[in-house]
């Protein structure tokens, strides 16, 4: 027997040369860069297109159209992407940088920058949301048109009871199946009144119903009634708390064509009159401005009008239309001029006079406000207990000789909370029209308490009070021309503040006031911090009041 091993048949292969071939690249990683992430998907598809055309096109079909249909879920998403543009191409330039450092390199070079890309990336996108609202803060408060004032704009037509209040006696007088909408101050003929609109509270009815009445209530009365004089019969098939397509916010997203879909979305809704006597539903419109970094601007409005259908079920078919094209009549900014009942009106979004606030931060550079410097850095001076934050919406007669109007007004106070000084006086045009004025208190030498200190004074100045029942609140402007014993005239500035009682149920607070009732008004000297209460139901006798506490005091200045 031979025990000499088989000779293999056939040309030998050099294992040096299986390894050589191995290393020399029979398996490649598949590339990347950042720009896969982008046209990848088009590329899938266009292949998708070719191998499959008609169950492509079906399913791309379907998934356009369900995108039109619910493009108001669509348009907040990207909105935030425009928003955040200058973020996002921050991300892919940092990420296509790291790529053309390290493409050359081994794979685990490149597995390693482009990890370190992605979180960098993640870091900018998550940790970066101050870094662009610092900027466009900046941008914002750069393109602003100020006006510095030298003297103090006058107040009128002040508004008694807060906003809370006035929900609350309204939500407490309707019936069971109703709901009030959150009030607002506008301006109706030569009148200031409180509009809301009452709505249905469940959901067969919000389904199948609109709302059918607007209540209006004079903002200068201290206890006013909910009379048939003052709740107007509607017809709106579209509102603020019904559902699905004819909500009012839902539908004026759909309205929107492709610019103002990628630019553009809704702020406050309010109900006024229109030029004939009408009553409509005005939506209020934020406009992102800028390609990079972007800040809000007012927009202008969106009309809604009272719909002719009758029945319910023809009113619920009234979603058909706005799906398709939406609801309501876009007014430009430019354009509110053209509108008397816009005029003087209160249509800014609150959202966009915040921001135009929160800018004046950097009144001293764009270094101002970086922790540890904060040079100038303001806050809005929001107290957590107020059942109504800023802006508070007042009629201000800003020039001697020219009518006044509504503007939306703000107290800045220093960034460190500590400190309780008025350092600004700031008033937004609620109409969008005309310029932003500004009166810097500090600047003019004068050492004024902010409305963070006003409700400390306003307790001590009544001790025996039960202050675990009321709260003071709303702490806003009141500015008249008055003289000291004697008679020497100027402007002085108080703090207007209600106190109201709080609701109590079941042993603990409830959430809204008592309402119905008379509330009780104090006015602080806001350069000497004492306190004079008044009378709410006599208004036009409060100079006479505050002259006679105070008159000796000015005199002795």
């Amino acid at each position: 027997m031979n025990d000499t091993p088989l000779e293999p048949q056939g040309e030998q292969v050099d294992a040096k040369e299986t390894i050589s071939a191995a290393e020399k690249g029979a398996w490649r990683e598949a590339s990347w860069s950042p720009w896969n992430m982008i046209f990848g998907p088009i590329r899938a598809l266009g292949r998708a297109f070719l191998n499959r055309p008609i169950l492509t096109f079906i399913l791309s079909a379907f998934v356009v159209g369900g995108m039109y249909v619910e493009r108001n879920f669509v348009q907040p998403f990207a909105l935030t992407g425009r928003i955040y543009l200058g973020s996002l191409l921050t991300v892919l330039i940092v990420m296509s940088l790291a790529w053309m450092i390290v493409r050359k390199r081994s794979a685990r070079w490149r597995a390693f920058v482009s990890l370190l890309a992605c979180g960098a990336g993640v870091a900018i996108v998550v940790l970066g949301k101050e870094v662009n609202h610092y900027i466009t803060s900046y941008w914002r408060y750069e393109t602003l048109k100020i006006v510095d004032l030298q003297t103090l704009p006058i107040t009128d037509y002040e508004r008694i009871l807060p906003l809370n209040s006035v929900h609350t006696l309204v939500n407490e007088r309707i019936n069971e199946t109703e709901v009030a909408t959150p009030p607002n101050m506008v301006r109706t003929g030569d009148r200031y009144e409180w509009t809301s609109a009452i709505a249905p509270t469940y959901f067969v009815q919000r389904f199948l119903g609109k709302v059918q009445e607007v209540v209006h209530l004079p903002a200068t009365s201290a206890s006013p009634e909910l009379s048939k004089k003052h709740r107007d019969g509607v017809s709106f098939t579209a509102g603020e708390q019904l559902p699905f397509s004819r909500n009012a916010t839902t539908c004026t997203r759909r309205s929107f064509g492709l610019w103002r879909f990628l630019n553009y979305e809704p702020g406050n809704i309010l109900f006024m009159k229109d030029d004939a006597g009408k009553w409509v539903q005005v939506v209020t419109l934020i406009k992102w401005e800028g390609i990079f970094f972007p800040w809000p601007e007012f927009g202008g409005v969106q009309v809604i009008r009272q719909s002719d259908h009758d029945y319910s079920w023809e009113a619920a078919l009234d979603f058909i239309p706005y799906i398709l094209k939406g609801c309501g009549e876009w007014i430009p900014p430019e354009e509110i001029g053209k509108h008397e009942f816009l005029k003087g009106q209160n249509v800014m979004p609150y959202a966009v006079s915040r921001f135009m606030a929160k800018s004046l931060r950097f009144q001293e550079g764009f270094l101002g406000p970086l922790p540890g410097n904060r040079v100038g850095d303001l806050r809005i001076a929001d107290l957590p207990d107020d059942m109504n934050q800023q802006p508070f919406t007042l009629y201000f007669n800003m020039k001697k000789g020219e009518a006044g109007k509504l503007y939306q007004y703000f107290a800045l106070e220093p960034y460190d909370t500590g400190k309780q000084g008025l350092s600004t006086s700031f008033f937004v045009s609620a109409d969008g029209v005309g310029p932003q004025y500004a009166y810097r208190h500090f600047k003019h030498g004068e050492s004024a308490i902010g409305v963070s200190a006003v409700a400390d004074y306003v307790r001590n100045s009544k001790k025996n009070y039960d202050w675990t029942q009321n709260t003071p609140v709303e702490h806003r402007p009141y500015i008249r021309v008055l003289p000291d014993v004697n008679g020497v005239s100027k402007e002085r500035f108080f703090w207007m503040t209600t106190v109201v009682t709080q609701k109590q149920k079941g042993g603990s607070t409830a959430t809204g006031v008592v309402s119905g009732t008379v509330p009780e008004i104090a006015i602080t000297d806001i350069h000497r911090s004492t306190v004079v209460w008044v009378n709410a139901l006599e208004p036009q006798k409060w100079p006479e009041e505050l002259q006679k506490a105070l008159g000796s005091i000015w005199a002795r200045e």
